[in-house]
């Protein structure tokens, strides 16, 4: 596996991992204070600030941090597919992710 292969696949779990960023949020005690009506926003900002300093594939190879221009994203694109992946990481949550870990596991939000 090359990489940029890596890449591609890990970008496809972008949603998965914000829903674990989510999840630390509402049921890790010592983040109990962070009000959980700012998870969406904090996933917004994490899958953009991965969007903008990740490598883009073409230089994914060499690790270098790509800025906006080189990956052939603009700014717009960047923040729209990071509200994108906020969505589908709430929506997993909610859908799957909140009747496995407080039914079935017992875990109690913070």
């Amino acid at each position: 596996m090359t990489v940029d292969q890596l890449q591609g696949m890990l970008q496809l779990f972008t949603p998965f991992i914000l829903v674990m960023l989510g999840v630390a949020v509402k049921y890790v005690p010592s983040l109990k204070s962070v009000p959980n009506s700012i998870i969406p926003y904090l996933n917004v900002v994490a899958a953009f600030l991965t969007q903008i300093f990740a490598p883009g594939s073409a230089h994914a190879a060499v690790h270098i941090a790509a800025p906006v221009a080189v990956a052939g994203l603009s700014v717009a694109d960047a923040l729209v597919q990071s509200v994108f992946h906020s969505i589908i990481a709430r929506q997993l949550y909610e859908g799957f992710g909140r009747s496995l870990l407080e039914g079935l596991l017992g875990l109690k939000k913070s």
